[in-house]
């Protein structure tokens, strides 16, 4: 099983990476995809480095909005995925605050 962080209400920084762990029980083998589109459905280039129990992923907003991250493994979807999360420009006004900031 896979256990992926809760990304969704998180308040992203546009052009600013972020990164999330990614913790894989019981399974050394199988497929994990991660995907994640920005607000007009364009995917984003994300970064995926795969080590014994876990993976880690790196992406960055580069729009505002509220964007879409899919994780799954052998083509399954993981509970929770997929999940929104917001990502603001700081020079913007930022809408109504979220539950949680990822600076």
């Amino acid at each position: 099983s896979l256990v992926v962080p809760d990304l969704n209400n998180i308040e992203l920084n546009v052009n600013q990476s972020i990164s999330f762990p990614i913790k894989i029980i019981g399974m050394e083998q199988g497929d994990l995809c991660v995907t994640c589109c920005d607000p007009h459905g364009q995917e984003l280039d994300l970064e995926v480095l795969k080590e014994a129990g876990s993976a880690l992923v790196t992406f960055r907003p580069l729009k505002s909005g509220i964007h879409k991250m899919n994780v799954s493994l052998d083509g399954s979807f993981v509970a929770g995925s997929p999940s929104l999360c917001l990502s603001v420009n700081l020079t913007e006004q930022s809408p109504a605050p979220l539950s949680k900031r990822v600076l």
